[in-house]
């Protein structure tokens, strides 16, 4: 988990890094430790590899442009 300076008076933030987005275990056990907070919001931030699996992973690429 991590938190920014600003952010942690504010609210509670869950950074999930990973390549693909259908890590579920990771996304699960952040919505089970979001539950745990009560007295704030929290933020699930899902970073990913955009395009992962394709030949153009990681670039603008895989979006078609020309």
């Amino acid at each position: 988990m991590a938190t920014s300076k600003s952010a942690a008076v504010i609210c509670e933030i869950i950074d999930i890094i990973t390549s693909h987005s259908s890590d579920y275990n990771a996304i699960y056990k952040a919505i089970a430790e979001a539950r745990k907070e009560k007295n704030k919001p929290t933020i699930i931030r899902l970073r990913t590899t955009i395009g992962y699996g394709s030949k153009q992973q990681g670039t603008h690429g895989v979006h078609g442009s020309r």
